[in-house]
């Protein structure tokens, strides 16, 4: 993680509802002789971009441009920033700015638009820790073909209530 981090305690956090990301493409699509398709991943770590909105007062917002100027140094320095990832999940990613921020005046508030490239996605959920626990309530133990099995028995129960969701 950087060790820059945005000032969550001066400034708000950004808005929920105005706040999108998107990844860039991590797989690679090679079209067989044979009408085919082979699909492999060329990135097992590939960075997002988040559109993300701050509204800030007069005040905020000379702090905010501040912080940028001479702690993000432009927006060449990294900073970790806990931005809206899903619904009631906000987690902290490794972020910069893309582009300058833009600024929108809205009556006595200001809004704040910006681009950030975060190094890689964070939802927030340890999975392997999400699938223990499910393996730990259906009767498993930790391990590799105990946890396989039962992983193989909830598989066949997913596409025997949905078999078109191939």
């Amino acid at each position: 993680m950087a060790t820059i981090d945005y000032p969550h305690n001066i400034l708000p956090s950004p808005l929920v509802a105005n706040t999108s990301h998107s990844e860039n493409n991590r797989l690679l699509r090679t079209t067989m002789d044979s009408g085919y398709s082979v699909i492999r991943k060329r990135f097992t770590r590939i960075n997002s971009i988040f559109n993300i909105q701050i509204l800030l007062d007069q005040s905020s917002l000379s702090f905010f441009q501040a912080w940028i100027a001479n702690t993000l140094n432009y927006g060449v320095n990294w900073f970790n920033m806990n931005i809206p990832v899903g619904d009631s999940i906000v987690s902290e990613h490794e972020c910069r700015l893309l582009d300058n921020p833009r600024y929108t005046l809205n009556g006595t508030l200001w809004r704040v638009d910006m681009r950030l490239e975060a190094v890689e996605i964070n939802l927030g959920v340890d999975y392997d820790a999400v699938m223990e626990d499910f393996i730990a309530t259906i009767g498993g133990v930790r391990g590799f073909d105990t946890a396989s099995r039962y992983i193989d028995i909830l598989d066949n129960q997913v596409n025997i209530l949905y078999p078109s969701s191939v």
